[in-house]
């Protein structure tokens, strides 16, 4: 028996009318899968961001960037260039931190 997908986001397509909307199906079945199934489009970013302890900048960046090229839109130059702005202090910081933990060790 075939089973459907166990996630399905729903990506609203934007402007005026009566259009489907764009479904995007992932047939995971880990926990991360099963938190966000049947969540909206737009919440999806911030609880990307809740779910991972390293990189959570680039995480929600490259939500965000995945949802607007479903939905074929642009996001707002000033908006993509902060959150690239936060993913490169979020490198530099992970980087340092990677370093200062593991320096006793050698």
């Amino acid at each position: 028996m075939a089973q459907g997908p166990f996630l399905r986001i729903d990506v609203p397509l934007p402007g005026p009318g009566e259009g489907e909307p764009i479904f995007i199906d992932y047939a995971g079945t880990g926990p991360v899968a099963r938190l966000v199934t049947g969540a909206r489009a737009d919440a999806m970013p911030a609880m990307i961001g809740r779910l991972f302890a390293i990189c959570v900048e680039a995480q929600q960046l490259a939500c965000r960037l995945a949802l607007a090229a479903a939905q074929n839109l642009e996001i707002d130059g000033a908006e993509l260039e902060t959150a690239r702005q936060g993913v490169s202090l979020e490198a530099v910081r992970e980087t340092g931190l990677h370093i200062l933990l593991g320096w006793p060790a050698l």
